[in-house]
């Protein structure tokens, strides 16, 4: 892993960790980060009960902009969600919206990267176009549905 990389994901860990004090004028504790996040879909995640954040290396290294500058505060939001709303029914519900609106970022629950060398599937809908993985892509084609969450639609393989 690229020395860099980490030290410039650990200062923005640390300035959205601030940014939340300010904001709610409250102290959070700094949680711990790993980089032992494998798969070929998710790019952070926060572990709320192990005060923990783990960001995906290969991610990270392909996209290190979007990563740094929109997965690791999606995550510290999540963080910041739990202790602000223990009881809140939705891991990307209201509050957790609210809090990204207040880092100033759009509470996008998804991602658009890509790694370069993982195999995907285009699917669209009535909105927008889904790049599905060769497991959801393989149980799709064997008749499994999947719609959208925005437009509700079904998706369809673009061929």
């Amino acid at each position: 892993m690229n020395n860099e990389l980490v030290k410039r994901v650990e200062d923005k860990l640390l300035d959205t960790l601030l940014l939340a004090e300010r904001l709610y004028n409250r102290a959070f504790e700094l949680p711990k980060l790993s980089f032992e996040l494998s798969s070929s879909r998710i790019a952070g995640q926060a572990f709320l009960h192990d005060w923990k954040i783990k960001i995906n290396s290969r991610f990270l290294q392909s996209n290190s902009e979007e990563v740094i500058n929109v997965t690791v505060p999606h995550e510290v939001a999540h963080l910041v969600c739990f202790v602000l709303h223990p009881r809140a029914k939705q891991a990307h519900g209201p509050e957790w919206k609210g809090i990204m609106q207040d880092f100033g970022l759009k509470p996008n629950t998804y991602h658009t990267m890509r790694l370069p060398d993982v195999r995907t599937y285009t699917y669209i809908c009535s909105c927008q176009k889904f790049h599905l993985s060769s497991l959801i892509h393989k149980r799709v084609q064997a008749g499994q549905r999947r719609r959208c969450c925005k437009c509700k639609k079904e998706i369809v393989f673009l061929g």
